[in-house]
């Protein structure tokens, strides 16, 4: 599913007018084939499903020009379960967090951390010593 300004870009690209492009936009609006904050919704699930925190549902929604709104209402949808997305990543990724060796830890530190938890998160399932 691509969002609004995707869809512009790419009919900008293949030289279409400007208000032709409006149109088209117009329709797919109208018909509902263009949802930005659906499509958001739909990120937060995916990133959900596959273990990615809030803070990459924001950027990954950002780069594709979605409201800042919508990107935040999204990735707000995560925060609320952050630790336990991140809890269940790290376990099947690394096992018990606390068998972990300095370098695992400094690891799963920024594997976690790279998939957009946040660092109040990481810290509190890792502890301080992972960076």
């Amino acid at each position: 599913m691509l969002t609004e300004a995707e869809v512009r870009e790419r009919l900008k690209k293949k030289d279409y007018e400007h208000a032709d492009i409006d149109d088209a936009v117009e329709m797919l609006l109208e018909y509902k084939y263009l949802n930005d904050e659906e499509l958001s919704k739909m990120v937060a699930r995916e990133a959900a499903r596959v273990k990615r925190g809030p803070l990459w549902v924001r950027q990954t929604l950002l780069r594709r020009r979605v409201k800042e709104v919508w990107a935040e209402q999204a990735a707000e949808t995560l925060r609320i379960q952050e630790k336990e997305l991140a809890g269940a990543f790290l376990h099947h990724r690394f096992g018990c967090p606390e068998d972990l060796d300095d370098k695992e830890r400094a690891r799963a530190f920024r594997q976690l951390a790279g998939r957009g938890f946040s660092w109040d998160c990481v810290r509190d399932l890792l502890g301080n010593e992972g960076h």
